[in-house]
This record gives C-alpha cells, structure tokens and sequence, in this order.
C-alpha cells in the first residue's frame, strides 16, 4: 500500500522492530535497506495494565527526507505512520503472563499521517479536512488551537454517532472531551464546519455540548469553595478531577503554580487500577468465531453482566 499505492519513497522509511523478533526483521529486509530497520527493546505494545500485549513493529518516515540517517534512535523529525502489534500473551490482574490461545494482530495507521506524508505537509493539521477546522478554530482562540480542533471534531462525530455525555465508560469520556473545550470561543462556529466538513446533519450538536458546558460552569461554581483553598496539592489536584470531574489540565492553569505531574499520574494509575481489578476477569482464550466477513448480523449468548 505505501509503496505501490500511495507511492511514499522507500527512501525515507524507516522500520522499528523488537530486539528479538527476528521473523518480523527477517520479512521487513525484503522490502528495506537494513540500514533502515532498527531493533529496539521497548518495542512492546499492550491494550492497558492487563490483557493482551505482544511485539510490535512500526513504520515511520523520515520528514527531513534525509535520506543517509546515522542515527542509532530515531529523532522526533521521525514521524510515525503505522503501528503492527503481535498480541501473543495476556497479562492478569495478579500480574502473571498466559500465552493467548488464539493470538491476533492489532494493527492501525494515521490517516491524516499518510495525507500529511503524501502531500509532503508533514502536519496533520494541514491537511484537507482538518486544516479548515484548524483554520476556524485559529480566527478566535489565540492558546490551545490543535488541542480544541482535536477534540471539537471528536465530540462532533461521537454526538453524531448517537453518544451523549454521562458519568460512565464512553459517555464520560464525551463529558471529559467537553470539559476541555469550556473556555474555547466561537464553539459553534467551530462545530458548524465540522458538520460541513464531514457532511454531518445534525441540529442539536450544538444544544448539547452548550448544555454540558453550562452544567460544567455549575459544576466549578458548586466547588469554588474547595478551588480556593490556599496552597493546593498534587493529591487536591487528582481529587478535582476524580471526584468533581474537573480536568487536570484545567484546575493547573485555574490554581497558577507549578505541580508535580508525575505525582498526579501515579495517583490516577493508582485509581485505575484499583478500578480494573474490581472488574471481572475476562477470559481471552474463549474460541471466537468470527462472522463479520460475511454478515452484518448474528446471534451472541450473554455469558456474564458485572
């Protein structure tokens, strides 16, 4: 596809793989110079701190176009196109490793990546849809415009799709992703060339995130008593967002001093955690068949409600 198809310049390509994982090395040198495939450790991808993960393999093109690269890492002007993982192994909540019996690949590339590579843009957001969302976002936010064209388009195409905000699995993430945008100016311009853009027709995008936003400004009102205290912490940080619902990448800028991130990340990896092991233990070894090549729809048994 990228050679033949897309025709992206092999020159350029350049190919990580895990120390060893010879087989994958093996297949990529008859395609790349091996000077162009690099063997690395970390080399390793996983769905979260439990279940299925395995090696992986990426594809990255080289923007400087440099051609002779003598580097022994790659450098950021790297930019990664695709990701292949493995997933051979499925880690427990106890922390222990099974071989999977039936492993599979996971694998997905950037579109705007490859538009960006094609058109030698090298700038996701310079490409033909997002550039123009980008664009209008830009007229009026001067801080944050990649951040709020992000995740303005997101919450256009999660709405669209029949999501609504809410306290639980995808409805929260839809409220998070709202959240962010709540200083954001001219959102309904914003969402309007979204729909544009994506040929999406639906009125009420609009009424729903202004709702969600103004039930947001209560939210910081109803807790502008704890928001005021005088020497916040790392912990009162976490608490605002696990607890309130308030991103941490709002009540940071809201407080004005500098924390600790990496004290703010562990307390919610902590928290996730001790979510996940509460959850049922799913079994991955379960024998699947797979009717999705030749139907659009099927019978499944229920085999567990947590």
């Amino acid at each position: 596809l990228l050679l033949d198809e897309l025709n992206i310049n092999k020159t350029y390509i350049y190919i990580t793989v895990h120390t060893d994982d010879m087989e994958t090395y093996n297949i990529w040198t008859k395609y790349i110079d091996k000077s162009h495939i690099f063997k690395l450790d970390e080399n390793v991808w996983s769905m979260g701190n439990i279940g299925p993960f395995g090696n992986c393999t990426e594809i990255f093109y080289d923007t400087l176009e440099r051609g002779i690269y003598t580097q022994s890492i790659l450098d950021d002007d790297m930019l990664e196109i695709w990701n292949i993982v493995f997933m051979e192994y499925n880690k427990l909540p106890n922390g222990s490793i099974e071989k999977m019996h039936k492993p599979f690949v996971d694998t997905g590339a950037g579109l705007e990546r490859l538009e960006s590579v094609v058109n030698r843009t090298f700038d996701s957001f310079l490409t033909s849809k997002l550039y123009r969302i980008y664009n209008v976002v830009c007229k009026f936010n001067d801080n944050n415009q990649r951040k709020f064209t992000d995740h303005i388009r997101t919450i256009v195409i999660l709405i669209n799709n029949g999501l609504l905000p809410g306290n639980s699995s995808h409805s929260y993430v839809l409220r998070n992703l709202i959240r962010r945008i709540y200083n954001m100016n001219n959102i309904e311009e914003a969402i309007n060339i979204v729909t544009e853009v994506y040929n999406i027709n639906n009125q009420n995008i609009y009424n729903i995130v202004r709702n969600e936003i103004n039930n947001f400004n209560d939210v910081i009102e109803q807790n502008k008593i704890y928001m005021n205290i005088s020497n916040p912490t790392e912990k009162d940080i976490f608490i605002l967002h696990d607890t309130y619902g308030i991103p941490v990448d709002i009540s940071i800028p809201y407080f004005k001093k500098d924390f600790d991130l990496d004290i703010i990340n562990t307390l919610q990896t902590e928290a996730k955690n001790k979510n996940i092991t509460n959850q049922i233990n799913i079994d991955y070894n379960i024998p699947t068949e797979c009717k999705y090549y030749d139907t659009l729809t099927t019978i499944a048994q229920i085999k567990h409600i947590s």
